[in-house]
């Protein structure tokens, strides 16, 4: 009672814990002061395995240096009374508790860089120490760092011109990026073992993760486990921001905080690791937030900023981008993970049933104007394809497509007030609806340009004709299981 009165009569003052094992039979609980800038340590050893009797060597790593020793108890091979005849209460043994505040009796203390080691040559049974440690000054100086990074003004304002530049790609790419996109820029998601796959190699990845975390304080979690025993995962998203030309800025602010992040004291870095991850999330969010055009919605209703943080799930601009030529477009993914990449990426029907959310919306114009402009220019029998596959061979095998692309086109004259769009001329992909003419005029180099107004003319014409045509290229060489007849 009077080892624990004293030891709980510190809790107060160090509210955290921290518990591990070394060993079978060695108990080591670490609390830290409110601060984190001092610890209580306590050691115990138990009396329950085979060596009970033998003094046991262990290596004690504590979180600093050693600044005094509470106190020592341990239990001497006396025995006052014996009291195993009670068949109703485990009464236990009477016996004589010895209590001694030098702890070089039983080890040596050993300085290693940030912190000390107890090296215990004779730690007998029944043992109980409680230290106190003090943080390494450049440890300490690390986390001073990155909690005023985190709260700084300066910093915020820094970021937000930062982020202010990122084109809707990039902020896919930072907070995003399934595994099947992240291969087709030469990446590779990042695995934490003991966890399931990670659905996103962007900071997002991680972040229904943290919630749990922060929720059930579980410092135990495989992730903790990961940040806390190296730097793999920093390192990770370093190289992916440093890979990507465009984010030199945001890749370099990264770098900078995230070196202080390493210096610190392990245990410390996977709470503070959250921190960084969930401040920077917050920071691309209130930019995403910030271009939303819709005035009726209200963004604070966490519905609608999840569905238009949601929209940049699907925006990615990878290196076979779907369109034409435009390089900073990106391509509106089918479907998460599986259409992501490739010819698979990219279909008609599927980018302008979600248009007027993923580009109107969400206040991306010029992005959805491309969009409109870059799927008119394969008009062909009155349709806009349905699988797109970078114009090479596009599938036209969906009457409702080419509906909803006018719908897109409405929806973004009344928000954008751009009716101007109308009268933008496209270079055309295809010369005729007749492969052999097109292949003809193409090698005698003809130019087909169009304005938009025209291309939905076209669209109504055809439709009032009567649409028939055959599949160019029918057969296997389009699909595997197309007859020749398409």
């Amino acid at each position: 009672m009077c080892i624990r009165d004293r030891y709980m009569g510190m809790s107060t003052e160090y509210p955290y814990f921290h518990i591990h094992n070394e060993g079978e039979d060695i108990n080591v609980i670490t609390r830290e002061s409110a601060t984190k800038d001092r610890s209580l340590v306590l050691i115990a050893r138990g009396e329950f395995y085979h060596n009970h009797n033998q003094l046991v060597n262990a290596d004690i790593v504590l979180p600093g240096h050693l600044v005094s020793v509470k106190f020592i108890y341990f239990v001497t091979e006396e025995v006052i009374e014996r009291r195993w005849n009670d068949q109703k209460l485990l009464l236990g043994e009477r016996v004589t508790v010895v209590e001694l505040k030098d702890i070089s009796n039983f080890c040596r203390v050993r300085r290693e860089n940030d912190r000390d080691i107890l090296e215990f040559f004779r730690m007998p049974p029944s043992f109980i120490a409680v230290v106190e440690c003090q943080s390494d000054p450049v440890q300490e100086a690390s986390k001073r760092k990155v909690e005023e990074y985190v709260n700084s003004d300066v910093v915020r304002q820094r970021l937000v011109d930062i982020i202010s530049k990122f084109s809707p790609a990039e902020t896919s790419y930072v907070l995003f990026s399934s595994e099947n996109e992240e291969k087709a820029q030469g990446g590779g998601l990042y695995r934490i073992p003991n966890v399931p796959d990670l659905p996103f190699a962007g900071i997002e990845g991680i972040r229904s993760i943290i919630r749990y975390l922060r929720l059930y304080n579980d410092v135990g979690h495989p992730l903790c486990d990961n940040v806390r025993d190296g730097n793999w995962l920093i390192e990770y998203w370093n190289d992916r921001f440093r890979r990507h030309r465009k984010l030199k800025e945001f890749a370099d602010e990264f770098s900078s905080i995230a070196e202080e992040l390493k210096k610190m004291y392990r245990p410390h870095i996977p709470s503070y690791f959250c921190d960084l991850t969930n401040f920077f999330s917050q920071m691309i969010r209130s930019q995403i937030h910030a271009r939303a055009k819709d005035e009726n919605m209200c963004i604070e209703i966490p519905l609608y900023s999840y569905l238009v943080e949601a929209c940049y799930q699907f925006l990615n601009n990878l290196p076979n981008p779907t369109q034409k030529g435009e390089e900073n477009l990106p391509t509106m993914a089918a479907g998460l993970p599986y259409f992501a990449n490739g010819w698979t990426r990219s279909w008609g029907r599927e980018t302008f049933i979600a248009f007027k959310g993923v580009y109107l919306i969400s206040g991306l114009y010029q992005e959805g104007r491309k969009q409109i402009l870059n799927y008119a220019s394969v008009l062909r029998h009155g349709l806009i394809p349905n699988i797109f596959d970078q114009a090479r061979n596009p599938r036209y095998n969906s009457r409702d497509s080419v509906w909803w692309f006018l719908k897109a086109i409405v929806d973004y004259i009344e928000l954008s007030d751009d009716a101007g769009i109308l009268e933008e001329e496209i270079d055309m992909v295809f010369l005729s609806n007749d492969q052999v003419e097109h292949i003809y005029l193409r090698e005698k180099k003809v130019q087909k340009k169009m304005k938009l107004y025209d291309i939905v003319q076209n669209i109504f014409q055809s439709h009032a004709s009567g649409i028939k045509f055959r599949e160019w290229n029918a057969g296997p060489r389009l699909d595997t299981f197309m007859q020749w007849i398409g």
